[in-house]
């Protein structure tokens, strides 16, 4: 989840608090009957934001591991090729040093 849809999301559910609790304290009821109201419309929306924080944690914890997950399949590449060419390296040196070996043993 971006920052931006954080951003959106929380402002959407604070204008909903906020609405939501101007239109129940203007309704004509009983202060008590309003109170309880407010208190859970309040108990509600707290459950809201609890869910959506869960989830855009959930989100972030599996985007943060594909992430983990890609860049540790592209260090194994980088290792692998690195290897494959140290290797191709070592057997050149070898050949070089086997054909001095050789002119060496000639004279």
């Amino acid at each position: 989840m971006k920052n931006t849809d954080l951003k959106v999301i929380t402002a959407l559910l604070a204008g909903a608090v906020i609405g939501g609790s101007l239109g129940i304290l203007y309704a004509p009821k009983k202060g008590s009957k309003t109170r309880k109201r407010i208190k859970s419309k309040a108990s509600d929306v707290t459950h809201d934001i609890a869910d959506k924080v869960t989830h855009a944690m959930e989100d972030l914890a599996t985007g943060a591991q594909k992430k983990l997950d890609d860049f540790e399949h592209k260090v194994e590449e980088v290792i692998n090729k690195a290897t494959h060419k140290a290797n191709e390296i070592g057997a050149q040196v070898e050949d070089k040093i086997e054909i001095l070996r050789k002119k060496k043993s000639d004279l």
